[in-house]
């Protein structure tokens, strides 16, 4: 095992990030589950999401679509990127700025009302970053 990923995994704070990433996935409503990521990297750092999905190409993909976005915002002169909301047949995905080394993703259920679930985890996604704090991956 190298010596980054040993020391990453004796991080307290990636346990306490894990830990709170399946409480909050628990307690809310149409919340299907939640990856972090750092950022810009895009490497997963802790998940909630059980499905049988690749995060490693979750967090290569969300990293890049912020990355896009915040591009895209700063062409427009419009300040920095929050979040980005994805629409698609059997859901949505929120992607969301936490703090400015991770990004917070959260599947949500195609039957949730999106925008109290956006409040909901933009508010977690402030808890993230105090969590994570100067944390890099």
């Amino acid at each position: 095992m190298s010596r980054l990923k040993k020391a990453a995994m004796d991080d307290p704070r990636l346990t306490t990030l894990k830990e709170a990433v399946l409480e909050f996935t628990r307690e809310q409503t149409g919340i299907k589950g939640q990856i972090v990521i750092s950022y810009p990297a895009g490497v997963p750092i802790s998940s909630s999401w059980e499905e049988d999905v690749d995060p490693i190409l979750i967090g290569a993909v969300s990293a890049s679509i912020n990355l896009t976005f915040q591009n895209l915002c700063n062409e427009l002169e419009q300040g920095n990127l929050n979040r980005v909301f994805v629409n698609s047949e059997f859901g949505r995905v929120i992607i969301q700025s936490s703090g400015s080394n991770a990004i917070l993703i959260t599947i949500v259920s195609d039957d949730a009302d999106i925008y109290p679930v956006a409040f909901i985890v933009k508010d977690f996604s402030h808890k993230i970053a105090e969590i994570i704090g100067d944390y890099v991956y």
